[in-house]
């Protein structure tokens, strides 16, 4: 139980950060907890998350700047949603990507 709980605050508070529409800290938070719990299938998938917002974000806001930059989140975040299937908690035929 204990576990479930920590998980879900963790969660909870990455979901605040992407919800106020700061993704690159959502980033951070998820990559620090990561480290901390490498095997939490939950936190890739919302790492993941953050990292397709921002690309989306900056996609549409940056006129093709920073194009690069928005490949590298857009694969990144195809990895984090990888590695969650990996551990076994996100069933990757259920994604589906929107086209911006």
């Amino acid at each position: 139980m204990q576990n479930w709980m920590a998980s879900e605050i963790k969660a909870n508070m990455g979901l605040n950060l992407m919800e106020t529409g700061h993704y690159g800290d959502a980033i951070k938070y998820y990559t620090q907890q990561i480290e901390h719990d490498p095997n939490n299938d939950e936190l890739y998938f919302w790492r993941g998350r953050a990292y397709r917002e921002a690309a989306a974000v900056m996609k549409r806001h940056n006129n093709h700047q920073n194009n690069e930059k928005v490949i590298d989140y857009f694969q990144k975040s195809s990895g984090d949603y990888l590695k969650a299937a990996e551990l076994g908690g996100l069933d990757v035929n259920l994604l589906q990507v929107k086209s911006e």
